[in-house]
């Protein structure tokens, strides 16, 4: 059998092989993609606040396993929505393959590029998480027996430059220290200028006073916004106004980063249910000035609720 192209005749099994050559280019076609985009978000007691973007119009998008309805431009907007105990976003949603995909978006703080853990985000001092890409292919994924698919996704985010979790600038700054968590601790002498200490972590036990005279632990944890963790940094701390809590001296900063303070609630402490008491707290550099440079402030609060 011959087939007749251009002018010419030419055997059937030219044909053939010119038409297994079109499906294998038609079969080995670069996947569809979708890019999910992660906004920058506000994170507290276990819940975040903020829009993800990408998806088909009027999709149901599920977020930790909680389902929401995209708008007309594809996007969800997430209020209070609860992070149910995780430290990051798993996203459900509905690909133009029409397979279920889902991807993962860890959060990380938007100063200093360190991923954020459960407690951190549970806690009641809020936090700000750096933009997330996710790329996902959704012509590349394999089916599941449930219908849904695994997806190959390529993650980009904002933050610090090497997160404290990371490599970057460990062995680059006078001091640094790799901690057997791999994240990486640089003495308050050696941020300098554009970089600043930041009060990353604030953590109340307990988180709510109920009494006069009630003990509390405040611990702090320093980092910069490099992304590092920050040892020997001074800190200092007081309520506003004074005699909230009994009055403390500077302390240093540990390895990690951390610093503790014993206190004891006042007798000023109006113990009414939704108080709380207003604690300014600062960290800076020994021998440098406690005002600008690469100091830091920042005001937190402790619960007050009446007695138990």
């Amino acid at each position: 059998m011959k087939g007749f192209i251009r002018g010419r005749w030419i055997a059937a099994p030219a044909l053939l092989v010119a038409g297994v050559a079109g499906l294998m280019l038609a079969t080995t076609a670069s996947p569809a993609s979708v890019t999910i985009q992660v906004g920058s978000l506000l994170a507290v007691s276990g819940s975040v606040s903020g829009s993800v973007s990408g998806f088909q119009p009027n999709a149901t998008v599920t977020v930790n396993g909680t389902s929401y309805l995209a708008d007309a431009s594809g996007v969800v907007t997430l209020s209070g929505a609860p992070l149910a105990g995780a430290a990051a976003l798993t996203i459900g949603f509905v690909g133009t393959d029409g397979l279920s995909h889902s991807v993962v978006a860890d959060l990380k703080d938007a100063t200093t590029g360190a991923t954020l853990t459960a407690s951190d985000l549970l806690d009641g001092v809020p936090d700000v998480t750096a933009p997330v890409t996710l790329d996902v292919d959704v012509g590349a994924a394999t089916t599941s027996t449930s219908g849904s698919t695994t997806t190959t996704t390529t993650t980009s985010g904002g933050g610090g430059n090497g997160g404290a979790g990371g490599n970057g600038g460990a062995g680059m700054l006078a001091g640094a220290r790799r901690l057997p968590d791999g994240s990486v601790s640089i003495p308050a002498s050696s941020v300098a200028m554009p970089y600043r200490l930041v009060i990353k972590q604030v953590i109340f036990t307990p988180r709510t006073v109920r009494a006069h005279h009630q003990r509390v632990s405040v611990r702090y944890r320093i980092g910069d916004t490099h992304g590092h963790w920050v040892r020997n940094a001074t800190v200092w701390m007081r309520t506003l106004p004074l005699h909230r809590l009994s009055s403390v001296k500077a302390k240093r900063s540990d390895m990690a980063g951390w610093v503790s303070f014993a206190v004891r609630s006042g007798m000023s402490v109006k113990l009414q249910k939704g108080g709380r008491i207003n604690v300014f707290v600062r960290a800076s550099t020994p021998g440098e000035p406690i005002i600008g440079g690469t100091s830091t402030r920042r005001l937190v609060s402790l619960r007050v609720s009446t007695h138990p």
